[in-house]
């Protein structure tokens, strides 16, 4: 008799999951009741039930791509997020936001962009007393946050002319909490800090101090790092915060928190009592999927600032005695068009903003300085102009863009934003060894209305009034009693940069302006 002998195995193999077959039948279900679905996904999840598949990854991308559709986002498929930071109720100054931080996320490009507001901004308001922007939320935080945050999130619409999706309200002890559970971030600090003034506990101070090169923080001490500003600015700490937000996303996906639906879950339960958000738990599981895939190199940095010679620089600080001696910082463009144009631009032709090639301006009219003065203009909006010359011709009428096409037109484009009326010219090119390049030569078009284009140089007297001013407060020890601040906030290398007569006049070195630039060339342009 023949027989047949089966092996038994006493390890039971592992189930192979049919991925379609459960898609389909989670979609079925999203479709009939879409909040009971997620909530099923979330205990599941969170429990560690699809451990035994190994298969928590999946997962993961399967509920970002259910709940996307959910998100919102503006015209250039950004979601709008804004991050503010207070001190919490056991501080001084409990509920006014010094951290102001719109983080703008586009997932399809792989793309953020993080833009500072700095807290002394000035803000007119028809809804509420006119006021520095930090204590708008303070100010209403009586009447409940959603209120509170509403009057915040509106004003700030208003100045960078971006709808504001969601909000992230974060106190010292969610930075503290959340970095101790990354254990730790990693940052590169460029020079030495030495804070004698930083805060300590019962009114007093503490030295802070930070030797530079690559350094590994716990919470306090990073906490330290993204606060002090005494002897350095409020410009220099935003910086530092930016810093921090993109090393904690590094840490991150180091550790591979993204692909861990449930230790997201976990740090958002351990910091939620010190986080207030209208993003609610699936949203941000969305959003945690997608943006571990963003590279700290795609990320765009924006600060806005009152140094004329740097990136960003579209507010200035007015003369105190038109602020009940308040130092305040107000838009050099009353209708805020140039902040709203800044931050569309770095939306809309990311990858020309970060890098547009050659660009060289000319100066094609019998204007001298004409060049100078309209690609300080350009730098302020974050172009880099390699080259100041004199066009082969001074007669031109109209101003006219030349872009030797090898990468695209978006760097013509993103200059068409600011000089619509220019004639545009793309000129095609076969030799590879040619530079990528724009050219600009500016005519009488341009020359004629540069004064009202400069909003800067229109407030040049303002700005030299508001000088004066803050030297004569200096000389008779007044800060103390100015509203609101104190000495070493107006002692802020960025308040206003001192200004050089020279530099008012139309026949200026552009070397003096344009410092990084090595190839600037006929210097009357």
């Amino acid at each position: 008799m023949d027989f047949k002998v089966k092996k038994i195995s006493k390890t039971k193999k592992n189930k192979k999951v049919d991925w379609k077959f459960f898609k389909n039948k989670l979609e079925t279900l999203i479709k009939k009741n879409y909040k009971l679905s997620i909530l099923l996904l979330l205990i599941l999840i969170s429990i560690g039930l699809f451990r035994s598949f190994n298969a928590t990854e999946k997962i993961t991308e399967f509920v970002a791509s259910s709940i996307t559709e959910k998100i919102e986002k503006n015209k250039f498929n950004y979601t709008n997020i804004l991050v503010t930071g207070i001190g919490g109720e056991k501080h001084d100054g409990a509920y006014l936001t010094d951290s102001l931080i719109l983080a703008s996320v586009n997932p399809s490009k792989e793309h953020v962009i993080l833009t500072s507001i700095p807290r002394d901004v000035f803000i007119e308001s028809e809804d509420f007393t006119n006021q520095r922007v930090n204590s708008i939320y303070a100010n209403h935080q009586k009447l409940g946050h959603e209120i509170a945050m509403g009057h915040l999130s509106k004003s700030l619409e208003d100045l960078l002319g971006q709808e504001i999706h969601y909000s992230i309200m974060i106190d010292f002890n969610a930075v503290i909490d959340i970095i101790n559970i990354l254990d730790g971030i990693q940052i590169y600090n460029p020079e030495t800090i030495y804070d004698p003034f930083y805060p300590g506990p019962n009114f007093t101070f503490q030295t802070f101090t930070l030797p530079p090169g690559y350094q590994n923080l716990d919470g306090q001490t990073t906490l330290k790092f993204i606060r002090t500003r005494k002897t350095s600015s409020d410009f220099a700490r935003s910086k530092r915060q930016q810093q921090v937000m993109i090393a904690m996303k590094e840490k991150a996906t180091s550790l591979n928190l993204f692909a861990t639906p449930n230790k997201i879950i976990d740090i958002i339960s351990a910091v939620e009592k010190n986080i207030q958000t209208d993003l609610s738990k699936t949203q941000i599981l969305s959003l945690a999927q997608k943006f571990k895939d963003v590279n700290y190199r795609k990320f765009t940095n924006l600060v806005l600032n009152d140094n004329q010679n740097t990136e960003g620089s579209f507010i200035y600080s007015p003369p105190l005695s038109e602020y009940n001696n308040a130092y305040v910082l107000v838009p050099l463009d009353e209708t805020n068009q140039e902040i709203k144009t800044y931050i569309q631009l770095n939306q809309e032709f990311n990858k020309a903003m970060k890098f547009n090639g050659k660009l060289v301006v000319k100066n094609g009219t019998k204007i001298p300085g004409l060049a100078l003065k309209f690609s300080q203009i350009l730098k302020r909006y974050g172009f880099e102009v390699n080259s100041i010359e004199n066009a082969d011709s001074k007669n031109y009428v109209s101003t006219v863009i030349s872009n030797y096409d090898l990468a695209g037109s978006n760097t013509l484009n993103a200059l068409m934003k600011i000089i619509p009326e220019s004639i545009e010219k793309t000129i095609s090119v076969t030799d590879p060894d040619i530079p990528i390049y724009t050219e600009i030569i500016l005519g009488e078009d341009i020359g004629l209305k540069i004064n009202e284009i400069d909003s800067y140089n229109q407030k040049v007297p303002i700005i030299i009034k508001a000088q004066n001013e803050f030297e004569e407060f200096k000389n008779k020890n007044y800060s103390q009693e100015l509203t609101g601040s104190k000495t070493d906030e107006l002692k802020s290398a960025n308040q206003v940069e001192t200004i050089n007569q020279s530099n008012l006049e139309e026949n200026t070195n552009p070397e003096n302006n344009i410092q990084e630039n090595k190839n600037l060339t006929n210097q009357d342009a």
